[in-house]
């Protein structure tokens, strides 16, 4: 079950992948079926309550979701990431612009800077900080542009409560995810680290005991001689 889920986000992986790219892709890939996840969940609870304004933005969440799952699958890592990303923020800022609700849909910003470094990882941390900047300044655009109209409505808690759950919950996630590739990444190295081991002492092995039947016909040529 765990093989089929990780091959249906990123596909067959090749013999030539380099391990980092393979752990990325499926570090992105589990990304973008949790992003496609919470727009669902989204799309139901506002079906629950009435609310159809802002279904539009989360089919395009599901959508673009889709399509970086797709990009991930066909090994086009850099603009699987990018267009996740751009998705990300795009679409909290949307929110913190119509701030209908009062819902403090800025609490995702964390979760897109978290997701930035995370997908770009160390090797290209410059994207990851250009990523993360971008959610602080989309951040306080959103704030400055709106902070009065804010400030004229009461706060729905409820929905306050539900943004922060979802992201706390996407938080947790990719923490979990980057702690469950690790570990998995570590158990396949002391594998190999395993097999090579038993592989040199087979050689080791297989020397002495060349050497030893080399020695009796090597000793009688050098007699004969």
């Amino acid at each position: 079950m765990r093989k089929w889920f990780y091959n249906f986000l990123i596909g067959e992986p090749g013999s030539d992948a380099p391990a980092v790219n393979y752990k990325v892709a499926r570090l992105r890939g589990q990304l973008a079926f949790v992003a496609l996840c919470v727009g669902v969940v989204y799309f139901l609870l506002d079906c629950v309550k009435g609310i159809t304004t802002n279904n539009v933005y989360y089919a395009l969440v599901v959508m673009v979701s889709a399509f970086t799952l797709w990009l991930n699958r066909i090994r086009q890592y850099t603009w699987a990431s990018i267009v996740f990303l751009t998705m990300l923020n795009v679409v909290v800022f949307i929110f913190c612009v119509k701030n209908t609700y009062n819902s403090g849909a800025y609490i995702f910003y964390v979760v897109n800077s978290l997701a930035a470094f995370a997908l770009f990882g160390y090797q290209a941390r410059s994207y990851a900080f250009i990523a993360s900047a971008c959610s602080v300044a989309l951040f306080f655009l959103s704030c400055t542009q709106y902070a009065q109209a804010a400030m004229d409505m009461a706060l729905s808690p409820m929905l306050i409560q539900i943004n922060f759950s979802m992201a706390m919950l996407s938080s947790v996630a990719i923490v979990y995810f980057l702690i469950d590739v690790n570990y998995h990444s570590e158990r396949e190295i002391l594998r190999k680290n395993e097999l090579l081991t038993k592989a040199n002492d087979e050689l080791d092995s297989f020397v002495y005991r060349a050497s030893h039947d080399l020695r009796s016909p090597l000793s009688s040529i050098l007699g004969l001689a």
